[in-house]
């Protein structure tokens, strides 16, 4: 057996014994990958100037508060309305993008900015400045993904097609989130 081989088989063994703690971290890691990203490529900083200390935050987010949020809520959809037909890919997309989409938005807005040390009326304002228009951008891309992954992934790997995309769903959501804000 190959190293790589074995390894592979280690990563699937925790996956499925440790699903939601598999998850959290994966969600931590792309959301904090697209952090990095979001600095580097949009916000043009040098490596050197990169505030890594700004994506272990937004990691952190992702991990304690995103991940798990996510793959409970996917369990959730499951159960209210199957795992397979067009009629449940409709209903499971509708249910995330008018409950789950404006909820996990503001949970993760009001996560970074709690974990940069701002608080409750800056938070407010923020969220009356990029919330919306956020939420809006998700809903040109989120459907669309949502359509195809709820029609043709299985159950076990929708989480993941979801954090996939989600890399550069991130990348803008932590651009924005950032924009105009002067660090603490």
């Amino acid at each position: 057996m190959s190293k790589s081989g074995g390894l592979l088989n280690i990563y699937r063994a925790f996956a499925k014994r440790h699903m939601v703690l598999n998850q959290s971290l994966r969600s931590g890691v792309l959301i904090g990958s697209g952090d990095f990203i979001s600095q580097t490529c949009i916000e043009k900083k040098k490596l050197g100037d990169v505030d890594f200390g700004r994506t272990c935050r937004v990691f952190a987010v992702g991990a304690m508060l995103v991940g798990p949020h996510v793959s409970g809520w996917y369990i959730i959809l499951s159960k209210m309305f199957g795992t397979s037909g067009p009629v449940s890919a409709f209903q499971k997309i509708a249910a995330d993008q008018l409950m789950f989409a404006p909820y996990i938005l503001a949970v993760t807005m009001a996560g970074i900015n709690t974990l940069e040390g701002h608080g409750w009326e800056f938070t407010k304002e923020q969220m009356n400045l990029k919330y919306t228009d956020i939420l809006l951008t998700g809903y040109k891309l989120w459907p669309a993904v949502q359509l195809i992954n709820f029609n043709f992934v299985p159950v076990k790997y929708q989480v993941l097609v979801v954090q996939c995309v989600g890399v550069m769903w991130n990348t803008f959501l932590c651009w924005k989130a950032h924009q105009g804000v002067n660090k603490i």
